[in-house]
């Protein structure tokens, strides 16, 4: 019977513990996408990628610290 209990209550927190996770991944999944939306959309804008190699450094920069952004929030 004591058995039993501690089953439960373990086997709830577990799942909680995964639904916190999954929605913490949702969430910095969606900034992560929403802000490399943004970036591409500004960047198909404007010419500069495709004649500028220094502006083609900065967007590695950029893409690179979005990604760590949505890493860092997940």
């Amino acid at each position: 019977m004591v058995m039993g209990k501690w089953s439960v209550i373990f086997g709830l927190i577990g799942v909680f513990t995964y639904w916190r996770r999954y929605d913490f991944l949702d969430i910095s999944n969606r900034i992560g996408i929403r802000m490399r939306t943004i970036a591409f959309k500004k960047i198909m804008e404007s010419d500069l990628y495709k004649k500028n190699a220094l502006f083609q450094t900065y967007l590695h920069h950029m893409i690179t610290d979005i990604q760590n952004i949505s890493n860092f929030t997940g």
